[in-house]
């Protein structure tokens, strides 16, 4: 059986030594009292529970999966899995983030995020139900009157009750413009809840006591598309008579992961369900699901990337299979375990370096919603809601996306052994695909990231871009008069894409990305004067560099009539971020890491071992990719957009 141990001391070094979660939050009264020690107490205990109960459940559950009833519409999870969640919902984990004021306990998201980590690296599909019912919470919490407060999140932070988030329909996937269910108004207030929804993670199982779905639904009054979406609470049971609400589960999805999890088909037939929010505005409320769920996928990949890394190092130490190459004609030499062969070590120290490199950007954007949410300075809170709406779409994607590819090579470095399911490390490689596919595809992210975040210029101010009446609308080239003639020369054409570049020039403030490259430039200069990090210093500066471009590059694409290429290199664009906003991290560890050596002496090979991960991850992994990925953009589309369909269909 696959073996787990959570990265403690890792955790510890990024909370205390990098990030200073507790310096940074001390503002907040909730947090007041949030230090290392009591944080550690809990994680600790979440470990434990990890460990000892819900690892030893994965592969059966996995091998099991979820058992549906035609007859009545009840899902039964696979065995162990009540009991198992018994003991989690005691540990409180549900309501960890939530207010005391509803049975939650109000710690830090920096919190959260290490027990999310840590159970769902040890157990994903059980993880799944008590984290979706976290994030339904937030949202009622937001959105829902102090009645439907008082009478749902104290059951739901206690996991008696849990929740779902019904999106998706048979025909309207991410897009929810083709949302159709109904929502009829009834004379006590209540509303008539009719349609048919898909792909709905712990839509019905046997865990809890009653599931309160959060529904998108229209008015018989609603305008067409997304501004006609309300949100609507609709409980499988109702929460005062206990009689059974007209929602019934029509069948469960066989997956090739997460088996575990429940993903059900859930018909809404006269469901009586309450209104959250404003009418029409059910995006804006359940868009607060959807971040948080978007954040919370990325920690899903993070737990993956870490437990396929483990068993990958652990088998490697004690699979013996070859000479060192070194030894290749040494007719005595022995056989050695696969760990001492070159290729193998480079895979694991470059799995490593960017696992630990992730974790940090995750965890510092936990930080960041933490501030964006309660702190007491205004302009503190909107800094830091920048920050995290801008580093949502990566960590979702790349994280997920790394998950992917740890999880693959961890089956390569186990061989044949772990094509095999009797190892049960494919079972990773299964269940990290969903984390690229759900909360909207690892491509919308990017589009998301490229268009609504990265590329947004400041609406007013010095810099912003503006329309005289010679342009067309949308564009920034003039096309009429002198203006227009003097566009069409070199010099013109050199004045404009000038303009288009310092409109969405990332160290301009006020932008989302300022929020990331002002600093950083701050934290280059710094660490350009210790001789120990300038190197790496200097590396970051050229990725953001080469970053910047990208930017001034897609502006330019967008802004001058060929806004497809902008699309076609969003992926490429984003990817690119992450490797500089990792970076960053790695030379904030490295920092850290340097100072405590100094301050330390028994931290000296913890310490090195981070300096080291930091160099293979600025000049192996950020400084290559970075190069090839800039290279990409500036290519542009190339002849993508010379293929018919024709061409392309078989």
């Amino acid at each position: 059986m696959p073996s787990y141990k959570p990265p403690m001391k890792d955790i510890e070094f990024l909370l205390k030594d990098v990030l200073h979660a507790a310096e940074r939050t001390k503002d907040i009264p909730a947090y007041a009292t949030a230090d290392w020690e009591m944080t550690k107490m809990m994680l600790d205990a979440i470990s434990d529970y990890a460990v000892k109960t819900a690892l030893p459940l994965n592969k059966s559950g996995d091998a099991e999966g979820c058992t549906y009833n035609k007859e009545n519409g009840s899902v039964k999870a696979p065995k162990g899995f009540k009991e198992a969640y018994d003991l989690y919902r005691s540990l409180g984990v549900i309501g960890l983030e939530g207010s005391l004021k509803y049975n939650g306990q109000e710690m830090p998201h920096y919190l959260g995020v290490g027990a999310k980590e840590i159970i769902t690296a040890s157990n994903f599909s059980l993880a799944m139900y008590g984290g979706l019912t976290a994030g339904a919470a937030k949202v009622l919490e937001h959105f829902a009157s102090d009645e439907i407060k008082n009478l749902y999140l104290p059951k739901m932070y206690s996991g008696d009750w849990t929740g779902t988030m019904c999106l998706t329909e048979p025909n309207s996937g991410s897009d929810l413009s083709g949302v159709s269910t109904s929502a009829l108004p009834q004379a006590d207030g209540s509303f008539k809840v009719s349609g048919n929804k898909i792909f709905i993670s712990c839509g019905e199982h046997d865990l809890s006591d009653n599931i309160c779905h959060l529904v998108l639904a229209r008015l018989p009054d609603a305008p067409a598309g997304t501004k006609g979406i309300t949100l609507f609470l609709v409980p499988k049971l109702s929460p005062q008579t206990n009689e059974t609400n007209g929602v019934k589960c029509t069948n469960i999805e066989h997956k090739m992961g997460i088996n575990g999890s429940s993903t059900c088909a859930i018909s809404f037939e006269n469901s009586k369900g309450v209104m959250i929010g404003k009418p029409n505005e059910g995006l804006k409320a359940m868009f607060t699901m959807m971040n948080d769920a978007r954040l919370n996928v990325g920690i899903q990949g993070l737990s993956l990337s870490e437990i396929a890394y483990q068993n990958a190092a652990e088998y490697a130490g004690v699979r013996v299979q070859g000479k060192l190459l070194k030894d290749a004609f040494n007719e005595q030499a022995k056989a050695t375990a696969i760990i001492n062969h070159a290729n193998i070590r480079k895979d694991l120290v470059e799995m490593k370096a960017q696992i630990e490199g992730f974790r940090a950007l995750a965890y510092d954007a936990s930080i960041a919603l933490d501030i964006a949410e309660k702190h007491p300075d205004a302009d503190a809170r909107k800094n830091a809601d920048d920050y995290t709406s801008l580093l949502t779409p990566v960590l979702k994607s790349c994280l997920t996306d790394l998950s992917c590819t740890i999880a693959q090579k961890g089956i390569q470095i186990h061989g044949g052994m772990g094509y095999c399911r009797d190892m049960g490390v494919e079972q990773y490689y299964r269940d990290s695909l969903i984390g690229t596919i759900y909360e909207g595809t690892n491509d919308i992210q990017s589009i998301d990231f490229t268009f609504r975040k990265a590329l947004k210029p400041k609406k007013s101010g010095a810099g912003a871009a503006k329309k005289p009446s010679d342009k067309p609308k949308g564009s920034p080239i003039p096309t009429k008069g002198l203006a227009g003639m003097f566009a069409k020369t070199s010099l013109g054409r050199m004045m404009i894409e000038r303009k288009i570049r310092k409109a969405v020039d990332p160290t301009k403030p006020g932008t989302m990305l300022s929020t990331f490259a002002i600093p950083l430039a701050e934290e280059i200069k710094a660490a350009a004067k210790n001789p120990a990090l300038r190197e790496y210093a200097l590396l970051l500066q050229d990725s953001m560099d080469s970053f910047t471009c990208a930017v001034g590059t897609l502006a330019l694409q967008g802004m001058t009539g060929k806004a497809d290429e902008t699309l076609i290199n969003a992926r490429d664009f984003m990817d690119l971020f992450s490797k500089v906003a990792v970076g960053r991290m790695w030379l904030k560890m490295m920092t850290a890491a340097e100072a405590k050596m100094a301050a330390d002496p028994g931290a000296k090979d913890f310490c090195e071992n981070k300096m080291q991960l930091g160099d293979v991850y600025m000049k192996r992994i950020m400084m290559p990719e970075v190069k090839r990925l800039e290279m990409r953009i500036n290519a542009g589309s190339g002849s993508i957009g010379k293929f018919s369909n024709d061409d392309l269909t078989p």
